[in-house]
């Protein structure tokens, strides 16, 4: 077993927060709850809730876009993982990611 380690810089979170949040929306609205139906009027909106977001993240400190980014993966971990597994089966190549793990530093 190996241990990679790989040092982000220069990220665009506006571009993350673009592909992520819809994922996110779509999650919520599933719910059977009030919750649920929050997340189905804001996927209605369309783009709106990602200009809000993206626009709220443009006033916050580097550290707390780093934290957000950090939960919305710890969030998606294991669909990442699918992901990222398919895609080296894609390539032929003979390994398996079994975690990912972010840090804020």
């Amino acid at each position: 077993m190996l241990k990679l380690e790989l040092l982000l810089d220069e990220i665009n979170y506006n571009a993350l927060i673009e592909s992520l949040l819809p994922k996110l929306l779509e999650d919520i609205s599933k719910q059977d709850n009030k919750l649920g139906k929050v997340g189905q009027l804001l996927m209605d909106m369309k783009d709106y809730p990602i200009q809000m977001i993206t626009a709220a993240l443009d006033t916050l400190p580097q550290k707390s876009k780093n934290e957000l980014i950090v939960n919305l993966i710890s969030i998606y971990n294991e669909d990442i993982t699918k992901g990222i597994n398919h895609i080296l089966e894609k390539q032929q190549i003979s390994a398996d990611v079994l975690d990912i793990k972010l840090n804020n530093i």
